[in-house]
């Protein structure tokens, strides 16, 4: 949950980098870089853009890792630094919040670093890194925190989803496979508020019985024919899920008796990114579009302390 805080405190200043490109770009090629013996005035100016963008990256991180302090840790002791296995709660839900995280602040600080200045492949690697190293800010926070500990779980998960669009990007240079995110209320969360949050802010955070996490492919990419190409917008998708989660490894108490599951989801999806738009405030809103699986027709398999099959004409 912590990370997925991060995530949505950095979206201004990956926002700004993002109306930069609207702005400051007439095209959609990468600059042309004209030697000159001389420094321009031009040349002095993409060298300040080029260290504004860190800046700025960097001091809103420092000024959300503050405000995570405030919020998650400072009612908790610090101690000396410790690990924590945390793997067996919540169904591995936490551990897909962190993929999914990486991953889109991966994505979108490289497309706000290219306005900057920065090439296409240093972009990609300044968007992998700082997501990843954004992310890891939390987990030293919970390795000196006796509420948490350091999870090389997390830290794995975290490495997982900014890698994904690392890769992806490499190999490709565009993304076939996403991560995406619906929520939906479980009516879990009134039985545990503490932990899992009281009303919509706080349970879009907390209470992983009311999320989402889908990963989205689209088969059409990967097909040479152009004609088909057209089409690689579409895409099917694979969602996980969970349900009756009262406690992070057990329902105790009044509880004990509501009934754990896991689910899978499979449902028609769209990557709104590859729907060609000639409007660049269109592909903005397309990209934005492209963390959000919106609701679709969708099977259903539930497996746990009991087993369930289902389909939905509308699952969000």
């Amino acid at each position: 949950m912590k990370c997925l805080f991060l995530s949505i405190a950095l979206l201004p200043s990956v926002l700004f980098g993002q109306y930069a490109e609207l702005k400051l770009w007439e095209s959609d090629q990468e600059p042309i870089c004209v030697q000159s013996p001389v420094p321009t005035l031009s040349d002095s100016i993409s060298a300040v853009k080029k260290v504004l963008y860190p800046t700025l990256i960097g001091s809103t991180a420092t000024a959300s890792t503050l405000g995570l302090y405030f919020l998650w840790y400072k009612d908790y002791p610090m101690e000396s630094f410790h690990f924590y296995d945390d793997i067996q709660q919540w169904g591995g839900m936490d551990k897909l919040g962190h993929s999914a995280s990486a991953y889109g602040l991966a994505e979108i600080i490289a497309l706000g670093a290219k306005p900057f200045g920065y090439s296409t492949k240093a972009a990609n690697t300044i968007g992998a890194a700082s997501a990843f190293g954004f992310l890891s800010c939390i987990e030293v926070l919970d390795g000196f925190s006796a509420g948490w500990g350091f999870s090389p779980w997390d830290a794995a998960a975290n490495a997982a989803g900014a890698s994904l669009f690392f890769f992806q990007q490499q190999a490709w240079a565009e993304q076939r496979i996403r991560f995406k995110f619906s929520w939906w209320p479980s009516g879990i969360a009134p039985l545990n508020p503490g932990l899992l949050g009281d009303g919509f802010p706080s349970t879009l955070l907390k209470d992983y019985n009311a999320q989402r996490y889908w990963l989205s492919l689209s088969p059409m990419s990967f097909s040479k024919n152009s004609d088909k190409k057209r089409f690689s917008w579409l895409a099917i998708a694979l969602g996980y899920g969970i349900d009756g989660y009262v406690g992070a490894r057990a329902n105790e108490g009044d509880y004990m008796f509501i009934p754990r599951t896991l689910h899978l989801y499979l449902a028609p999806d769209i990557h709104w990114s590859k729907i060609p738009s000639r409007h660049k405030f269109l592909r903005a809103l397309f990209h934005a579009l492209d963390y959000i699986k919106l609701p679709a027709p969708t099977l259903e398999f539930g497996w746990g302390d009991k087993t369930e099959m289902r389909f939905h004409w509308l699952f969000f």
